[in-house]
């Protein structure tokens, strides 16, 4: 059943990738982050790491897209990119906003490593909450709430939590605050995991870009 999936996300994305050559509307982003943490956890030991990734919005609010960056997992002495696939449907009811969708998480240098989700997310104002299925890796919930802050134009603070059900690993709790101001942003992140590389408090900084 899973592969099925696979073949026809895959079969998707191939043909929604067609429609975008075609008509060459292609959004593009590029970052740069001191640390690469995702979900409270360091997934560069700590060092910097470098992405891009393009996507499409079509005009019915399905997307799709592409990201890539450099990983290095704990349990290695190298390191690895990451492919993110992914596809799925976003809009807007009145106040409600929806997002749903699929995700493959590909590390080509690491094997066993790879893993898909399904995801879906709620955005109302000010808040936002994401809960994301992968009957291989676990579930994880978040809630992130975004203010505006006043002393400067275009600055936020984000603040964020999450709990982490892993089918391999202990449960966890992350939580991450972050200042923004347009392309760069300041996180603290803390999970509440005993690893060396993770159990203290992580501060980074990153830059995106969108094209």
């Amino acid at each position: 059943m899973h592969s099925k999936l696979l073949i026809f996300i895959s079969g998707l994305f191939c043909l929604l990738f067609v429609e975008t050559v075609i008509a060459d509307t292609l959004q593009v982003d590029a970052g740069v982050t001191s640390d690469y943490v995702w979900r409270g956890l360091t997934q560069t030991k700590g060092k910097a790491a470098v992405s891009g990734g393009v996507e499409k919005v079509t005009e019915g609010s399905w997307y799709f897209g592409a990201w890539v960056s450099n990983t290095q997992h704990e349990t290695y002495d190298y390191g690895s990119a990451e492919i993110d696939l992914y596809v799925g449907m976003s809009g807007q009811n009145d106040d409600l906003g929806y997002d749903f969708g699929f995700i493959s998480y590909q590390y080509p240098a690491y094997s066993g490593r790879d893993f898909s989700e399904m995801y879906f997310a709620l955005m109302s104002g000010k808040f936002a909450f994401k809960y994301s299925d992968s009957s291989s890796a676990g579930t994880y919930l978040e809630m992130n709430i975004t203010y505006g802050l006043e002393m400067k134009k275009g600055a936020t603070i984000t603040i964020h939590a999450g709990h982490y059900s892993r089918n391999k690993s202990s449960d966890y709790v992350d939580t991450s605050v972050s200042f923004n101001l347009k392309e760069f942003s300041l996180t603290l992140s803390k999970a509440n995991v005993n690893t060396a590389q993770d159990k203290n408090i992580k501060a980074f900084v990153s830059w995106r870009r969108s094209f």
